[in-house]
């Protein structure tokens, strides 16, 4: 029985540190994408977004198909420093999706 319990915990240890290591992945680039916003660098905001046509985002117009387009909305919406001002994240929950994304 102690056996038993002692695999258990073991995996139990093993999955929370998988988990933790994403999320202070996630929070990592989060953060990159703070900064990045905050001096005005829409390129490396949208680094932490995935390179593809097939990205989707919800906006304040709806949904945006694609990478490109939504960096094109942004540099739209936010033509320089003074109209994107300072971002700042408050994370609530990370849910992984998969093993390349997550819900946050």
């Amino acid at each position: 029985m102690k056996q038993i319990l002692a695999i258990i915990l073991w995996f139990y240890a093993a999955f929370a540190a998988a988990q933790s290591a994403d999320h202070q992945a996630i929070r990592r680039v989060m953060a990159e994408q703070e900064a990045a916003w905050s001096r005005g660098d829409l390129e490396g905001f949208m680094a932490g977004y995935w390179k593809s046509d097939s990205l989707r985002f919800i906006g304040s117009k709806g949904l945006t198909y694609g990478w490109q387009q939504t960096l094109d909305n942004y540099k739209k919406g936010y033509p320089n420093l003074d109209a994107m001002g300072k971002l700042t994240f408050t994370i609530l929950s990370v849910e992984k999706l998969s093993k390349r994304s997550a819900f946050v």
